[in-house]
């Protein structure tokens, strides 16, 4: 892709996880830094902010000239969501630019409650195309970032065709999965990414295993482990197709690490090729064995992996020179420029004014000035003590002065002036950030329709469709691809099979559903929402719907029907509120991850989308089914084990649930009447290899 070296600027974003880095990034040349409360943060694990030190962390920004952004950026539960209300009038009250959401109830109430509160939809909203910035347009964000696996051209498609801003990560770890659809923490280990808690399972060995379950390359490598973005090279690319903002990640990272990064992004945001002894020193301090920017130009593989090494040493392997040249980039202060009036008349009270951005400080002496009895005050050393603002966030931009011959003034006078009047102007500032409500929550109360529930099946395959079809499920889902294979078929059964719709769309790779004529459709991702008509819309599990608000949202624009997150507990679901009826999954294979870097590429080192399972077996032994996606160009990983709640289903009669989802995927045909067989009978499952998902055991989160 061709680029012009543009003058127009572009913000570089730079992370917080406490107030040393938080320092680092505003005096290394961030123009935003982004952070995290005590409670509702995607990094649960950095040290954060309490609310004392965020007050200090938006003081010290703002009188810098640095904008704060506020990551409230976690699924947020029925129970902490008056809390959530508390924090981000806070937020607002003390002046943050701008919160980062994930969930859409909170985005519900901050339009509900401060319409004017900027929000920017986070990546874990899995936002990859245009109809998903129009969609979240719609709902309020004015900013959307973008998920990471998006090429410069899906980029430029996007920035060329909204003017919603449009923040892309630049710097820093990848996750494997598509942000906001990893559930692999969460099962596995209970600690989940979308509460903050990942536990990064993907950083560890495994083995891909054909579909004849032999390896497909070597085995017991990190075939999930990408190394880190960098992006550096293509500032003026990213100027040139209209992004806003790039994102540097690292909330957990080191003050040394933001500060270096920072300074060189804010270094080459003009132009200019990278040095390499700059880029080896990116590298030098945080990376895992190098940088990738292969999802940028579409070239996906092992090359971008960090295949061969944990890098449990990494900062370990920090040379000493790069370290000392980091730790000297933090002594730099950041200041902004004030105009100084200094009016020292004799027989009138001494002034001095500081002006910044339209607001003056003027403070005046309590003596009038005297004549001189034998020596003047110097009128050059008044003019320098007033520029003297050295431990102020503020230095003398310009100065004018009306200062009479033949006077005396104590210095101290002077001094004491400037350090009122520089006190006076950062409150004043600062003041102009905080924005007071009066605003009270009150909780909305919803009656989730109740009927007796109906049974639904999702599928891989016709031929799975079919058998589900002759076991008799109510509503049976099928993918577009199934869809469009077998259409007369499925077109006249039409209110039994619902269309399901991928969770990744890519721009320019899209299926033709327009003339679909089937009665529902099962929505996967906010870009879906508004294009069905008339059509039953259900919202997937994959919406991360956790709380009434985000259901109610979704019931007005358009869902009939929720899926609500696989995360909750049968407690939780019991206290569950909705405006629509609900579904849960009590069957299945939960998928995982939905992954951009192929693992049948990376392995084999050839591409190969077949119409069959692969497989990846993990250091325990487990092994996942794995199966591509021709046309999102994703591989979705599925559970070990499937969720059964056979046995239990009499317990779910007060959750509120109106359909049992069932996930068939490697299930043959004749498996599908037996399962239903074994929930109809309450059987026991014939084997110990099952979950209960988070049906009883909840996702960890660090709420307070």
């Amino acid at each position: 892709m061709g680029c012009s070296l543009l003058t127009n600027n572009i913000e570089i974003l730079s992370p917080a996880g406490d107030f040393e880095c938080l320092t680092a990034a505003v005096n290394c040349g961030a123009d935003a830094v982004y952070l995290g409360g005590a409670a509702f943060s995607a990094r649960a694990n950095a040290a954060n902010f309490d609310n004392g030190a965020l007050r200090g962390a938006v003081r010290y920004a703002h009188l810098r000239g640095v904008k704060v952004y506020v990551a409230l950026n976690t699924l947020i539960l029925n129970s902490e969501i008056e809390r959530a209300f508390d924090f981000i009038k806070f937020c607002r009250t003390v002046g943050v630019d701008a919160l980062i959401v994930q969930d859409l109830g909170i985005a519900y109430i901050i339009g509900k409650y401060f319409p004017d509160f900027r929000i920017h939809a986070s990546t874990q909203m899995t936002i990859h195309n245009l109809d998903g910035v129009k969609a979240a347009a719609k709902l309020g964000f004015r900013r959307v970032v973008l998920s990471r696996e998006l090429s410069y051209g899906e980029i430029e498609y996007i920035t060329k065709n909204t003017d919603t801003e449009i923040e892309v990560f630049s710097h820093g770890a990848l996750c494997m999965c598509y942000s906001g659809q990893c559930l692999m923490s969460s099962l596995l280990g209970g600690r989940s990414g979308n509460r903050g808690e990942c536990a990064q399972p993907c950083r560890l060995p495994c083995t891909v295993l054909g579909p004849d379950g032999r390896p497909m390359g070597e085995e017991n490598k990190y075939y999930m482990s990408l190394k880190d973005l960098c992006l550096i090279d293509d500032i003026d690319c990213l100027k040139d197709m209209g992004v806003t903002s790039l994102k540097i990640e690292g909330r957990m990272k080191n003050k040394e690490y933001v500060a270096l990064v920072t300074h060189m992004y804010d270094k080459y945001r003009s132009g200019g090729k990278v040095a390499p002894e700059d880029r080896e020193m990116l590298e030098n301090i945080f990376s895992r064995s190098g940088f990738t920017n292969g999802y940028a130009y579409e070239k996906t593989g092992a090359h971008m992996l960090n295949k061969d090494k944990n890098n449990d040493n990494i900062y370990r392997g920090i040379r000493p020179e790069v370290e000392r040249y980091a730790e000297s980039l933090l002594s730099a202060q950041r200041t902004v420029g004030v105009q100084c009036r200094v009016k020292i008349k004799l027989g009138e009270l001494p002034e001095i004014e500081l002006t910044r951005a339209g607001h003056c400080a003027l403070c005046r002496g309590d003596r009038p000035v005297e004549a001189a009895q034998r020596t003047a005050t110097d009128r050059e050393r008044i003019i320098s003590q007033v520029k003297k603002l050295g431990v102020t966030p503020f230095h003398a931009e310009s100065i004018s002065c009306e200062i009479d011959d033949d006077i005396n003034i104590p210095i101290k006078t002077v001094n004491e002036l400037r350090r009122n009047a520089a006190d006076e102007l950062a409150d004043k500032l600062c003041a102009a950030f905080c924005r007071k409500s009066d605003a009270v929550f009150e909780d909305e109360i919803y009656e989730t329709p109740h009927r007796e529930p109906l049974m639904s099946a999702s599928v891989i395959s016709a031929a799975q469709a079919r058998a589900a079809y002759d076991t008799g499920f109510d509503r049976i889902y099928i993918g577009c691809e199934t869809y469009l294979a077998d259409k007369k078929f499925f077109d006249e059964n039409r209110d039994v099979f619902a269309l399901m719709m991928p969770t990744i769309e890519r721009d320019g790779k899209k299926y033709d559903t327009s003339d679909c004529e089937l009665d529902s459709v099962c929505i996967s991702n906010i870009s879906q929402l508004g294009k069905f008509g008339s059509k039953r819309v259900i919202a997937n599990f994959s919406m991360n719907v956790f709380n009434k608000y985000s259901a109610a949202m979704l019931s007005k624009l358009g869902a009939d029907e929720i899926c609500v997150s696989a995360e909750l507990t049968l407690a939780q679901l019991e206290q569950f509120e909705s405006p629509v009826p609900l579904e849960a999954v009590v069957y299945g294979r939960l998928p995982l991850m939905t992954v951009r870097n192929c693992l049948r590429k990376s392995a084999s080192g050839k591409c190969g989308c077949k119409d069959e399972f692969f497989f990846l077996k993990d250091r325990k032994n487990a092994v996942f089914p794995v199966r591509s996606d021709r046309q999102s160009c994703t591989n979705t990983v599925y559970n070990s084990v499937p969720v059964y709640m056979g046995d239990r289903i009499n317990e779910l009669k007060n959750s509120g649930i109106s359909t049992y989802r069932f996930i068939f995927t490697t299930e043959a045909p004749c498996e599908i009447a037996d399962i239903l067989k074994m929930y109809q009978k309450r059987e026991k499952y014939p084997s110990a290899a099952f979950t209960r998902g988070h049906w009883y055991r909840g996702v960890e989160h660090r709420a307070d």
